[in-house]
């Protein structure tokens, strides 16, 4: 039962016992409220978690602990892919440098040297992710007493954008043709837009021979075990795909070569193509260049632009909406531009 009295300013304190610390020592926990009646309540509410079990006093709990806490109650309210994410980030990062602090140790200045340490060997962007989660996982713990609440995370890096040339594409194209696989997965980006998560997400009735169109309606993407089929984020990413005759027949000639019917028309992850296509790219002249796999998608969008297709139908066929087409659109215009200053200049010679 906890202990009410009255204070000097005329509130009511409750005094309750919430467990003890890691030395034995009991750990109070203090409710004030203006009237006796209210502070009653509250310190029932408290005792009544405390009871069932639903009351965890953190302030004395390693960080480690606490993480593996907060991902647990938040399981369910994370997406897969989010949960892997995070789940990764207090493995690799927070656990090794912070994990051993218990929160009552932690502060601005150990805080500030872990951000400091990884703006050595990551990218500000991914120091910026790391941080916005640590101050969150930490506000949930510490509330008010959170030592990141003045800390000023980096802020954004300006998004990596590689445009690839025609010329480029023809060379990749080339070499991928050396392996039908490889083929169909560069063609079904580069000529029809698809994201590699929506590639390897593909089944076989996805494909229609008539109508030369591919239905777009799943992503193979990262969660908890592995990897699993998963709707688009929002309705844009449902959609039909049209592409040339000579790809559809790749697709239908990969698949009769295949010795079993599989229930994806790629059977592999998305991230081991990632590499496999870098691969590819080290077998040409390209092998320097910063290209990965996603910037062939970009090309089929320049070359959407390029050829004066409409924004809404570009959109459309690569399930945008029309603002995120059009910062893909701002770079494309400064290559367009860049392209005819060097002409001007070559003319006047």
């Amino acid at each position: 039962m906890a202990n009410i009295r009255k204070t000097k300013n005329g509130t009511f304190q409750a005094t309750i016992y919430v467990g003890r610390d890691s030395n034995g020592k009991q750990i109070r926990k203090y409710i004030t409220c203006d009237t006796r009646k209210e502070c009653k309540r509250k310190a029932r509410e408290l005792e009544q978690e405390i009871e069932e079990g639903k009351f965890v006093y953190i302030r004395n709990m390693r960080l480690s602990k606490w993480m593996d806490e907060w991902l647990e109650l938040n399981r369910n309210r994370l997406a897969p892919a989010s949960y892997v994410i995070y789940k990764g980030y207090i493995r690799r990062h927070y656990k090794p440098e912070l994990g051993n602090y218990k929160l009552s140790q932690l502060d601005e200045i150990i805080i500030k040297r872990f951000m400091n340490k990884k703006l050595k060997t990551l990218s500000q962007n991914t120091v910026r992710k790391l941080m916005y989660l640590l101050k969150r996982i930490l506000q949930d713990g510490m509330k008010d007493k959170n030592p990141m609440k003045d800390i000023k995370i980096p802020g954004k890096q300006k998004a990596r954008f590689r445009l690839i040339t025609d010329e480029e594409f023809e060379i990749i194209h080339k070499e991928a043709k050396k392996d039908i696989l490889d083929e169909c997965v560069i063609l079904l980006s580069g000529w029809g837009g698809l994201r590699r998560g929506e590639i390897f997400a593909l089944k076989p009735d996805d494909i229609d021979y008539k109508n030369l169109t591919i239905r777009v309606d799943e992503s193979y993407s990262i969660s908890e075990n592995g990897y699993m089929d998963k709707s688009p984020k929002s309705e844009n990413g449902f959609r039909k795909v049209v592409v040339p005759k000579y790809l559809i027949d790749l697709i239908n000639k990969y698949r009769k070569q295949q010795n079993k019917i599989e229930d994806r028309l790629f059977n592999l992850r998305p991230d081991y193509y990632s590499h496999r296509f870098k691969s590819l790219l080290n077998r040409t002249i390209l092998k320097d260049e910063d290209i990965v796999f996603h910037d062939l998608r970009h090309y089929h969008a320049s070359w959407l632009y390029k050829n004066n297709v409409p924004d809404l139908y570009s959109a459309e066929r690569l399930g945008h909406d029309i603002n995120t087409l059009k910062k893909i659109y701002q770079h494309l215009d400064k290559a367009v531009k860049k392209k005819y200053d060097e002409k001007i200049l070559n003319m006047m010679k």
